[in-house]
């Protein structure tokens, strides 16, 4: 919330102004929802001095690097040794703490030629595959609520926030629209079918 605050005031808003924008874009936990068309943007903005950080090691290492929301990716051409690997990731997380966010330790992984290579959850050894279990995700909630309802679903997995759930599934129906176009719009007109709220998205 603070930086999204910080990043209208640095548009020039004053701070009330800012205050009250930054509680529109953020949800009940402060963060930016998954599926809300200004989190992308925001995350951008607020990640450039990270992401020009890293940029600039990486170039010195003759590495790649990309990101897309909170997830990072380093690559390399050659083989990297252990103490290499271990000196690279102790430099993201460093920039990462100084920039005010908290490294997920958990989320680190290392891959090696012949291994399933995936990238926020998108497989890319050959050609880009959304991973199965986001497909099974979406279609099974699709499944139950065209048949059960909303509100059942919501108590079945044991979550309280309607909007917050529906930008999710949107959001998953877009991110998979940005991998295989015909598949996520298929997504994306059975989720409109169910009216989880007014109006339509992705046509």
């Amino acid at each position: 919330m603070p930086k999204v605050v910080g990043q209208f005031r640095y548009f020039g808003y004053g701070p009330n102004v800012s205050k009250y924008l930054g509680y529109l874009c953020v949800n009940k936990d402060y963060s930016l929802p998954q599926g809300a068309p200004t989190s992308p943007m925001l995350s951008n903005l607020v990640c450039i001095r990270l992401d020009n950080r890293i940029e600039a090691f990486c170039k010195k290492l003759n590495l790649s690097y990309t990101r897309y929301a909170d997830d990072i990716t380093i690559s390399s051409k050659e083989k990297l040794s252990t103490s290499r690997c271990e000196y690279i990731k102790n430099f993201i997380d460093k920039v990462i703490t100084e920039e005010g966010f908290t490294p997920n330790q958990e989320k680190y992984r290392k891959f090696v030629n012949g291994q399933s290579l995936k990238v926020t959850g998108i497989t890319v050894n050959t050609k880009m595959n959304v991973d199965k279990k986001i497909i099974r995700e979406l279609e099974n909630a699709i499944r139950y609520i065209s048949r059960y309802g909303l509100e059942s679903h919501l108590d079945r997995i044991e979550f309280n926030e309607h909007i917050d759930y529906v930008n999710h599934l949107y959001g998953l129906a877009f991110y998979i629209k940005m991998v295989d176009s015909e598949k996520g719009k298929k997504f994306l007109e059975q989720l409109n079918e169910l009216n989880l709220y007014e109006g339509s998205f992705g046509e």
